[in-house]
């Protein structure tokens, strides 16, 4: 009986694991996730809120109505990657806000369609389709912006019911394809346009055209033709003149070498302007290809490529060469004199590059992953507009030589050489870098320390020069002067840690202009109701306290900093402080607090170059001009009290009483500066 009991127990164990798998994975109350459950059917427990459903990567077969219809609220639904063979859209029928459907990867062989409105995602690829499943219903789901759909033969006819719809993306696998009638596609209107061909047949030229004539943007995936290249047909003019895609993508390419330049003449003549090939191999027709069976093609494209074209960006990615016997320096040639701005060759086993024979429009180079060495663009003088080099994962061995290969590329701003075999040492010849050069990564190389004897002295220079010309040091001190005064105030006077306002405005201005500020600014502020509080260092500093110290406390005290601004001004070390100071208030606090008075113009020669606070502050804020026109003062006043107009929480007038006790040592000291 163990043996039994031992099974049982497993048997048990092996239901509840299966039970707990298929519980969703709730990610909130509107998500739920039973994909790769091992579910034969839909689950009967789904939250009846739920507005995303994920039944991806089971095994359900078949679809019903009372499955669907109390998730009136469901919106996307993914069941692709299952075993359904039929296809009835009225399942769906009471999902009114169903906008996203997913049924990619069955095994539909029929579909009973249905009309649903709404619908903005509908994926129907990689099934069992042989003519392509779309019904006259889809003509009115004036939503839908992508259509994915598999067949394995496309007439001009199956379009029909969808030419009005104004589609954004159309996806096509087209596995064990067997018929494509000429300018179906052309029926498409669509932006973009994804096709997948089986890896194992060959794809079909005309479709080829034909999607090139139908959307912006094309890519394609597994272009394979095993058949004679002399079997290939060639385009006629006609079919060139309609051509509309300007970025094409094509991915997986296994062709012959007369083939792909077949191709590359066509998307050359076309308005194409990105075109990138991914994973690319070429090879001979059924045997080896010699040098004068390509030759005249070669000499075509040569023509073609020196005449200049709509590209703008080659990308080659991945590219495998089955081709031995033929010189490839003629192929180098083609590359170096393309009239494009950008190129990139990524992992393509390319061991040279030519320097161009004439000025060259590359603005951008990407060789990484090559065969690259120390010889490439030696002496090139053509390359004066590329910008951006990039080179990592190469052969390169000598920095001089890399350095030497920048000298004469004027617009250079960035180089990556990483990841390859650099060395330097003493005795090496010196580098010589492009002046233009921003840039540069020499990570994961083979160099020492020393190589950056000279980079280091130099941005030690640049910092040092900087830290004087902006006063770096005197900014330094003041901080720390700052911190150290609030340090204080925080152990020595406890009760005083939240600030109270007791005043209107503290006042800063040089001594030269103390008698405006006695004679006209303090009495025309000061008098009638509603009298204004002003800070003055004359009345208001405290006797025993430092200059900074004494700053600082009024300024913190004061609602608004008014700084009488002069030729006299710029000239006062202490109303530097004062600015520092007022001005950290105002980032420190998020306040509006600064408040400056063009008492007189100040030409700009004449504020010292360490004040670059306070010409940002007269080139960003707005300032009070003094009129001289008497007629005008009553205007500046009532502006000047309207701003710093606010009712003080308390009344410290018996701080005045403070104003006779001010020391004279320290106020004698602060005047003088």
């Amino acid at each position: 009986m163990r043996p039994l009991t031992n099974i049982y127990v497993f048997a048990c164990v092996f239901i509840f694991m299966l039970w707990n798998n298929i519980q969703p994975t709730v990610e909130n109350e509107f998500i739920a996730n039973y994909s790769s459950t091992l579910l034969t059917n839909v689950p009967k427990n789904i939250p009846v809120h739920t507005h995303v459903l994920d039944i991806s990567h089971n095994r359900i077969s078949g679809l019903s109505i009372s499955e669907f219809i109390y998730l009136s609220d469901l919106q996307v639904l993914n069941l692709s990657h299952n075993l359904i063979t039929e296809l009835d859209f009225s399942v769906f029928i009471f999902n009114e806000d169903l906008e996203y459907l997913d049924l990619s990867h069955n095994n539909i062989l029929k579909v009973y369609c249905q009309n649903l409105a709404y619908l903005r995602h509908l994926d129907l690829s990689f099934n069992k389709f042989t003519a392509l499943p779309i019904c006259k219903e889809f003509g009115n789901m004036f939503h839908l912006e992508y259509l994915g759909l598999s067949a394995t033969m496309i007439r001009r006819s199956d379009f029909r019911s969808i030419i009005h719809l104004q589609l954004c993306t159309v996806f096509l696998t087209l596995e064990d394809f067997s018929l494509y009638e000429p300018q179906s596609l052309t029926a498409l209107n669509t932006r973009s346009l994804h096709i997948v061909f089986a890896a194992n047949q060959n794809f079909s030229f005309s479709l080829l055209y034909d999607g090139m004539s139908t959307s912006e943007n094309l890519r394609i995936v597994n272009l394979r033709y095993t058949l004679s290249y002399k079997d290939f047909p060639s385009p006629s003019l006609t079919l060139l003149k309609k051509i509309k895609t300007t970025a094409l993508s094509l991915d997986t390419v296994d062709l012959q070498w007369t083939i792909i330049l077949q191709i590359f003449l066509l998307i050359w003549y076309s308005p194409v302007e990105h075109l990138t090939v991914r994973n690319l191999t070429f090879r001979g027709p059924l045997g080896e290809l010699t040098e004068y069976e390509f030759l005249p093609l070669l000499s075509s494209l040569e023509q073609l490529i020196s005449s200049g074209g709509s590209m703008k960006v080659l990308t080659l990615e991945h590219v495998r060469n089955k081709v031995y016997y033929f010189n490839q320096e003629i192929l180098y040639r083609q590359f170096s004199e393309m009239n494009i701005a950008s190129l990139t060759i990524y992992d393509a086993y390319m061991p040279h590059m030519l320097c161009p024979n004439r000025t060259s429009s590359f603005q951008y180079l990407n060789f990484s992953h090559n065969a690259l060495t120390d010889e490439l663009f030696q002496n090139c003088g053509t390359l004066t507009d590329l910008k951006l080099l990039i080179l990592q994962r190469n052969k390169f061995e000598s920095l001089s030589k890399v350095s030497f290969m920048t000298s004469r590329m004027k617009s250079l701003k960035y180089l990556d050489i990483s990841s390859n075999l650099l060395s330097h040492d003493g005795a090496d010849v010196q580098c010589q870098w492009a002046e233009s050069l921003t840039e540069l990564d020499l990570s994961s190389n083979q160099l020492m320390d020393a190589v950056f004897l000279l980079l280091t002295l130099v941005l030690v220079a640049v910092v040092a020069f900087l830290c004087i010309y902006l006063d770096v040091p005197w900014y330094v001190r003041m901080t720390w002067q700052w911190t150290q005064t609030k340090r204080r105030a925080w152990h020595s006077h406890p009760e005083e840690r939240e600030t109270v306002l007791q005043f209107h405005a503290f006042i800063s201005y040089s001594e030269h202009d103390s008698l405006w500020v006695k004679n006209e600014l303090i009495p025309n502020l000061e008098k009638g109701e509603g009298c204004v509080q002003l800070c003055q260092h004359e009345r208001n500093f405290i006797p025993g306290k430092s200059i900074v110290e004494n700053i600082i406390n009024c300024i913190e005290k004061s609602y608004k900093s008014i700084f009488v601004l002069s030729p006299n001004f710029v000239q006062s070390e202490w109303c530097h402080y004062e600015l520092y100071f007022a001005h950290h208030k105002l980032f420190s606090e998020n306040s509006n607090s600064l408040i400056l008075i063009l008492l007189e113009p100040i030409p700009p020669y004449i504020i010292p170059a360490r004040y670059h606070k306070l010409k940002a502050l007269m080139a960003k804020r707005t300032y009070l001009e003094w009129p001289k026109e008497r007629s005008k003062h009553p205007l500046f006043w009532a502006n000047l009290r309207a701003a710093i107009s606010i009712n003080l929480p308390i009344s410290f007038e018996a701080n005045e009483e403070q104003s006779d006790i001010t020391s004279p040592s320290s106020v004698s000291q602060y005047v003088n500066n």
